[in-house]
Order: C-alpha cells, then structure tokens, then sequence
C-alpha cells in the first residue's frame, strides 16, 4: 500500500511555433503536478491547447490544486487501470488535461514503486515491440514543405503528416503535395490532417483530389454531420477531435459501420489521460481500426506518458505522432529518432536532469 503524504503545482511556460488548420501558437502554458509517497517522486503534466482542447489551464490548476489530500490509498498491486480510476474520482478531477496530469503522476509513483516502467504497469506485461514514429512536416511554401517532409526521411521516418484544409484548401494544399511526391516520389507514406475544415457541401470532391496523392489516410475532414452524409470516402479516415466528445462510442460505431473508417487518434491530454484512451483503443480495435498515438505539443512529461501510452496498447497501430517537436531537446527513454521504444527505466522514463529543464521551459 501507498499514501501520498505530499505535493507541488509547478507553472511551466515555452516559446514554441505550433499550427494546425484553424490557427497558430507562440507560446504555451502548463502545470507540472508532482505527487509524493515515502520519499518517491512521481509527475504530470497538464497543458491544454487553447483553442482547441475542451478544458483551460485555469480549470485544470483549481481542480488539480492540493488534490494529493484528497487521493485515497493506493494499493500498488491492484489493477492500474481501476488504481488510476478510483483515484481520479475520489480526487474529483473531472478536465481532461488535469485527469491526464493525475494519472501521469499517479502511475509514475505505482510503477516507480512496483521497480518496473510505467508501460509495463500500465500494459500488464513487459511484451511491447519499438513502434515506428510519424513526422509533421510544415513549410511556408511547397518547397519548404518538400524539404522538411525529405529531412525527416533522411533521418529514418517513414511516414508523414501534412496539415491540409483551412481557408485556402484544396487550392493551397494540392500544390504542396504534389511538391512533397515529386520530391520524395513512394518513399514517404503521407498523412493528411484537415481539422475538421473541410467544407461538407463538396466533401467527396475535395477527399478526390487529395486521393491522387496517395495518403494512407485522413483524419478529420469535416464536422461529424458532414462526415455523417459522406457513404463512402476515397481515403480511409480517422477520427480524432469526434473523440473529445461524450458520445464518442456512437460516433465510433456510426463511422465503422460506414466502412471509410480506418483507425483512431489518441490524444491523452485532451481525452482525458490512459484509462479513456485505453477504453477508446478497445472499442476501435474491436471494430477492427488501427490505433495512432499522439499529443498536442506537449512538453516533456507529457510526452513521456504519451509513449507510455502507445507501448500499453494492444492491437493493430499505426506509426504514432510522437516525434520530437519545438522545444523538445532533452532526451526521453520512450523515444529515439524513428520509434517509440519499450524502455527499461521505472516510472515513465523521464530522468532527474530532463525533469529540471522541462520545469524550466
């Protein structure tokens, strides 16, 4: 057995240079939670994206606020899942990003104490295999695009992401793709990612133009009454921000009966941590979807846990989103520079002098 006899809320600030297809950002903020028992360290992070998550740091901060007074004892031999999810409710942390942070933290002191990493705790099994890493690739112009898609070849991946969608559309997308093939011709497997922006009145017809290029799949293209209408989609699709959403087992089902569905998208700190997003991998697996793991630019530890994430699902994934991005220079045991790896250091992998400069960011 455990109790947590201790904790600290730490503010954490970066620069960073961050965009999707409805907006941009230059600087984020968050929470590190450090929870204490006997003597052992164990950290969250909690850092929702404006604009885009469906909490605020402010929420996440109150709710999070001497929640360690709060937690019962914890019985470290006990399920994971069940010790993270009676927790969080005796806790009463109800945002996503602050559950996400709770249970990082909570499962870095279970682990830490069981002498095992955290992907291992948290999977039951220490019999996970490295998982191959996908890239963002971004660029002001079709060449610049072309030459970041070709960097990141260079350095092993081989799989893409390019953001699409958005304002300009099909008339700025298309010749960015076509710079990136003729670059990189077959060699680079292209992910697309629309937000949500595409227009639904000529949704087939945009989802057409994009299939010339070849994209193993696209996720969100369109709001879900759209995505609703579509029947059949020329590029298999993903669900992602849908699964923000209370209804995200209807939303789910409705997809994969359609037949276009291919896989889910994962984002702990905007799901709401390990134990929905396990729930969400479960219920895609059973529909017979791949999984893809991935985050929205966290920091460190947050990115730490999202690895730990990826290695305890079981079942079919996909090249996960968790390549090293903006400030992200300090190494993490999960990750090198082409995969997510099943590391041997307890609790989540995220070392005494990592730690201390990803509180300075």
């Amino acid at each position: 057995m455990m109790q947590v006899d201790g904790g600290t809320l730490v503010r954490r600030f970066a620069r960073v240079a961050h965009a999707n297809a409805h907006r941009s950002w230059t600087e984020r903020e968050g929470a590190i939670l450090e929870l204490r028992a006997g003597g052992v360290l164990g950290v969250g992070e909690a850092s929702p994206l404006p604009g885009y998550s469906f909490d605020d740091l402010a929420t996440c901060i109150a709710e999070l606020d001497r929640c360690w007074e709060r937690l019962p004892v914890l019985d470290v031999d006990a399920p994971v899942r069940e010790t993270l999810r009676g927790a969080v409710a005796r806790a009463g942390v109800r945002a996503p990003a602050a559950v996400f942070a709770l249970e990082a933290a909570l499962l870095d002191l279970v682990s830490k104490a069981r002498g095992c990493p955290a992907w291992v705790a948290l999977r039951g099994d220490d019999q996970a295999a490295p998982i191959p890493l996908s890239a963002l690739a971004e660029g002001a112009t079709p060449e610049a695009l072309a030459e970041a898609a070709a960097s990141a070849c260079a350095r092993g991946i081989r799989v893409v992401k390019i953001k699409v969608g958005g304002p300009d559309g099909v008339t700025r997308d298309l010749p960015r793709l076509a710079a990136v093939r003729a670059r990189l011709g077959d060699a680079v497997g292209l992910r697309l990612d629309a937000n949500q922006t595409l227009p639904g009145a000529a949704l087939r017809e945009t989802l057409e133009a994009y299939a010339a290029f070849g994209p193993e799949l696209l996720e969100e293209p369109s709001l879900p009454d759209a995505l609703a209408l579509l029947g059949a989609s020329p590029i298999p699709l993903a669900l992602d921000e849908s699964l923000m959403r209370d209804d995200w087992r209807d939303r789910l089902a409705a997809a994969a009966r359609a037949g276009f569905l291919a896989a889910v998208v994962l984002k702990p700190m905007t799901l709401g941590g390990f134990d929905r997003c396990l729930s969400v991998a479960e219920a895609a697996h059973s529909a017979g979807l791949a999984v893809i793991v991935t985050h929205v630019f966290d920091g460190p530890i947050g990115s730490a846990a999202a690895a730990c994430l990826a290695l305890a699902v079981r079942g079919p994934l996909m090249p996960c989103g968790l390549d090293a991005h903006g400030r992200l220079e300090h190494a993490l045991a999960a990750l090198d520079q082409t995969h997510i790896l099943p590391f041997k250091a307890h609790g989540l992998g995220v070392d005494a002098v990592t730690y201390d400069e990803a509180k300075a960011l």
